[in-house]
């Protein structure tokens, strides 16, 4: 059965090409080629309006400020104010150690400098009435400046005992337990300043031309609504190993959940022209001699090359050798050939302004 399918189809192949031929063969009698049918297609005006370009890459928001709070003296730890994820303002009390024994030492070393102001101030009027030698008055000046030293060093390790936040912000770890015995250097806590947020980013040296202070960036931190940030830094030098500048943005708003160390997609605005003449993308052909469209000529299409710039989500900058007057064929185009007799069967309609834009 398969069989005498196949030899009807090519029967009907056969058949099919002898009636061309000599379809081919009448009008050739009749005086010339065969007529060729016109192409249909869709054309469309060219867009005026802004052409923006922008640079797509990734960072990590990382916070303003980020401290490790270090123990200065040795202690048991007797209360802790603070836990991971507190907010905290400057001076707040994080944790507090055991502080008896430097409370009676500061007491010792008060009670000691009152007494050597005392003895001071006696020898001191010994000396004004000439009963008093100078080397005696020295002896007795020098104690009552150590006791104060001691008195100072006495109030500084008292003060030791009681940690405090270096800023403001939020704890985001806390080492240490009630009744730990801590020693110099052992870190306590960790705080971050995460207002704002902050993002460093790295651009080509070739895409800072519009870059400045103040331009808003826009992120994407999955799964979350994206928002914005404002560059509050371009760095003056080129990094000379990646040939990039660095431009910090801050984030003072941000969606809840965002933390420092989300992995963040930005786009910044590098490049925008105004008035800028815009063609559907899928009109404009490849050829290895450069780019071209076609342009519908009264019933004809006519190739016209141009030379491109910004190429949009959808749109092309056409930079020069085209009209703006023209009508672009955008649907049909890969079936014409210079000179080709269109018909036009849809006219599409286009905005005063391109909107998309180009992220590399």
């Amino acid at each position: 059965m398969m069989r005498i399918t196949h030899l009807a189809t090519c029967g009907f192949l056969i058949l099919g090409t002898v009636a061309c031929n000599k379809a081919d063969a009448n009008q050739k009698a009749q005086g010339g080629p065969p007529k060729m049918e016109k192409v249909p297609v869709a054309v469309s005006p060219v867009k005026i309006g802004p052409a923006t370009s922008y640079f797509a890459t990734t960072s990590t928001l990382q916070p303003e400020a980020r401290a490790e709070i270090r123990s200065r003296t040795t202690g048991i730890v007797r209360q802790i104010f603070k836990e991971e994820g507190d907010a905290v303002e400057k001076e707040d009390i994080l944790l507090k150690l055991e502080d008896d024994d430097l409370k009676i030492r500061l007491e010792q070393a008060q009670i000691a400098l009152n007494q050597a102001q005392t003895e001071y101030d006696r020898k001191q009027r010994m000396k004004e009435m000439g009963v008093l030698a100078d080397q005696e008055f020295d002896l007795v000046k020098h104690n009552l400046e150590k006791a104060q030293a001691d008195l100072n060093q006495a109030e500084l390790s008292l003060s030791y005992t009681v940690i405090t936040a270096p800023f403001s912000g939020k704890i985001v770890r806390r080492q240490v337990d009630v009744g730990a015995n801590i020693t110099p250097g052992i870190e306590l806590f960790q705080i971050m300043d995460t207002d704002p947020l902050l993002l460093k980013i790295y651009l080509p040296s070739n895409r800072m031309a519009q870059i400045k202070v103040g331009q808003k960036v826009e992120i994407e931190v999955t799964p979350y609504p994206a928002f914005t940030g404002e560059i509050s830094l371009v760095s003056p030098i080129v990094e000379e190993e990646t040939g990039t500048v660095k431009v910090t943005a801050e984030v003072h708003q941000y969606p809840n959940g965002i933390r420092p160390g989300d992995f963040a997609k930005v786009r910044i605005l590098t490049l925008k022209r105004d008035n800028a003449m815009l063609v559907n993308s899928s009109a404009v052909i490849e050829e290895p001699s450069g780019h071209f469209v076609y342009v519908l000529d009264g019933n004809k299409a006519r190739k016209q090359a141009v030379e491109l710039g910004i190429v949009e989500s959808g749109w092309t900058e056409i930079i020069s050798g085209l009209d703006p007057a023209s009508q672009i064929v955008v649907k049909g185009q890969r079936n014409l050939r210079e000179g080709s007799e269109v018909v036009v069967i849809e006219t599409k309609k286009t905005e005063t302004e391109a909107e998309g834009s180009k992220t590399t």
